[in-house]
């Protein structure tokens, strides 16, 4: 068994108070917790005995630690730590058989068609982890760690991250696992993940465990679930709070389809108006697009008091639970337009927030006074959650599927006007012109490049099932670098900058420029490319210096009188549109800096 007693994290603001659990043999022991940081560091302890300050863990009699050591617990982590450029089977098997690969190939090939054949997911074994889509890395990441043959397999929620089909194959493992008497603790936010992995949920609320439960007695009562999740200790059993807590769980699964937003949101403000005795209620939530409040209510009256936009965002700033009353005549007042002043009395509410963003907030008037109870705080707390559940899934629906459709769309228009150019090239090619063709093919070759390089950044695009709206440096340097792999040696050293989709074309075209400009200047020898992209914190600047080992700029370059169009793209770019400003130089080849203030790249 594996054992994790009165835990608690090291860190000065840990999140880990007083965690404990268990896991028996052939057991998933899902542990529900709603903060994600929590989570992470929970996991950090599993990978790190310094990360603990106080308690014990044990697994089969042994120090935890110790049996890691012996290579007995194996991890899948929502951060990938596989080989991108080594293939599937390479990565399954590399890590835990003491023979190298390249000596029992077949082996090893037949090994790992027999645990893809076991579990019915079609996987090419020799293609390279690059070129998988996210779930295939995932499977492969869950398969590397089976393949270790662990006593503990610790798995931090892969909630999302798998289709249909990758969660089916999920499944399939985990049964495999268990006839193996594999233990395995799962890490969850999503309680809905509980029920579908877990034998038993430990809950953790507030860095202490608050209990475990069986799966069948969540089922039973999912109400009971949002109370613990909230740090309560047992559930009332009054028949008022059973009441509200049913409601919220039970009454609400036809909204969190999230169809039809908007009578979705009013019949949301009509049921907690109704909860919490109002006289009316109003949902307000930020429009992402020019971070005005957008209301829904109840009811369409004009008797409603409304508060002043400057009220909103003053409440805004602040987190949880608020209440404002005539008690505090002046300041109450104060919140509201000058004719709705005196329509209501008290105002109880909540902040929305989403990823330590508010979202919004939720507001119920009374027209005459109110002092709100403990079950309407509980109440709000729970309603809130359903509330920004709702607006995720809305922004995910609308973003994610139409986004992905909409670039893999334009990726393919892309890859046509690719294929007509280069049958262009191809014609021209064999025409007896001379030098003409050879300047306007080389012109063609740099207009593919262009394309290809915008082409990539809608591939990665397509392929974002997280809808979070950027991508990264790295990710887009390794996809142009693929363009340049048979002229170039490119190396790159960055920082886990996050890029902007609006800014991720652009940046890609630079990118492109400067590395087909280095190609067509090599010079003679093998051309070396390095590119380092860091951001200052100080000054707020990402800083991207620009080499190779190619002739470097003729003597007396100046850009600015420069008219190549590949130039005029950097300059227009990175000037213009990213507010930066650019440096040519020579050293030891062409050697570039450039700067940008990160709010303007933002």
């Amino acid at each position: 068994m594996f054992f994790m007693n009165h835990i608690e994290g090291r860190a000065g603001n840990t999140q880990v108070h007083d965690v404990s659990l268990s896991v028996e043999d052939s057991q998933v022991q899902a542990v529900l917790c709603p903060n994600i940081d929590t989570i992470d560091e929970l996991v950090h302890i599993l990978h790190e005995k310094n990360a603990v300050s106080q308690g014990s863990m044990t697994l089969d009699d042994m120090d935890y630690y110790c049996a890691r050591q012996e290579d007995k617990v194996a991890f899948v982590t929502r951060k990938n730590n596989l080989y991108p450029n080594l293939t599937v089977a390479e990565n399954i098997v590399m890590t835990n058989e003491k023979i190298p690969f390249f000596i029992q190939k077949k082996k090893y090939y037949q090994k790992c068609s027999q645990l893809l054949h076991s579990i019915d997911y079609p996987l090419d074994l020799w293609k390279k982890v690059k070129k998988l889509m996210p779930e295939e890395q995932m499977i492969v990441s869950i398969l590397r760690a089976v393949g270790m043959k662990p006593r503990l397999l610790i798995i931090d929620e892969i909630h999302g991250k798998l289709s249909y089909n990758g969660m089916a194959c999920f499944f399939r493992i985990l049964n495999m696992l268990k006839k193996q008497g594999t233990m395995i603790l799962y890490f969850t936010s999503q309680w809905e993940d509980t029920v579908k992995v877990g034998d038993k949920v430990t809950v953790i609320a507030h860095g202490k465990t608050t209990g475990e439960y069986s799966v069948k007695e969540i089922e039973k009562n999912p109400a009971q679930i949002y109370y613990i999740m909230l740090g309560g200790e047992k559930l009332e059993e009054s028949e008022k709070q059973t009441e509200i807590l049913e409601d919220l769980s039970q009454g609400l699964a036809e909204i969190r389809i999230g169809y039809n937003y908007r009578n979705t949101m009013k019949e949301l403000a009509k049921r907690i108006k109704k909860q919490l005795k109002g006289n009316w209620c109003e949902i307000s939530l930020i429009d992402e697009r020019n971070r005005n409040f957008v209301r829904f209510s109840n009811q369409e009256s004009l008797e409603m008091p409304k508060l002043k936009i400057e009220s909103y965002r003053t409440i805004s700033e602040k987190s949880g639970v608020f209440y404002f009353s005539i008690n505090d005549r002046t300041k109450f007042y104060q919140l509201f337009e000058e004719n709705d002043a005196k329509r209501a009395e008290a105002v109880l509410g909540i902040m929305l927030e989403l990823n330590g963003e508010v979202i919004g907030m939720i507001c119920v008037y009374y027209q005459n006074y109110y002092i709100y109870s403990e079950k309407d705080k509980i109440y709000l707390e729970l309603i809130a959650r359903e509330v920004i559940m709702i607006v995720e899934n809305s922004k995910l629906k609308r973003s994610s599927v139409l986004l992905q459709e909409s670039h893999h769309r334009i990726k393919n228009n892309l890859q046509i006007i690719i294929s007509l150019l280069q049958m262009e090239k191809m014609m021209v090619g064999n025409t007896n012109q001379g030098e003409r063709n050879e300047s306007v093919t080389e012109m063609m070759d740099d207009v593919i490049g262009r394309i290809k390089s915008i082409a990539t950044i809608h591939d990665i695009l397509a392929h974002d099932v997280s809808a979070t709206k950027v991508t990264s440096m790295e990710e887009i340097i390794e996809a142009i670098k693929g363009f340049y792999h048979h002229a170039a040696e490119i190396a790159f050293d960055t920082q886990k900058i996050f890029v902007p989709y609006n800014r991720a074309t652009s940046f890609a075209l630079v990118l492109n420029e400067l590395i087909n400009n280095s190609v067509k200047h090599a010079g003679n020898g093998r051309l070396k490319i390095s590119i380092s992209i860091q951001k200052d914190k100080d000054s707020h600047k990402i800083v991207i210096i620009y080499r190779d080992s190619g002739k470097g700029f003729p003597k007396g370059f100046d850009a600015e009188n420069q008219s190549g169009i590949g130039l005029m793209i950097i300059k227009s770019i990175v000037c213009q549109e990213f507010g930066g400003e650019i440096q040519f130089s020579n050293e030891n080849g062409a050697y570039i800096i450039i700067i940008i203030n990160e709010e303007n790249f933002f």
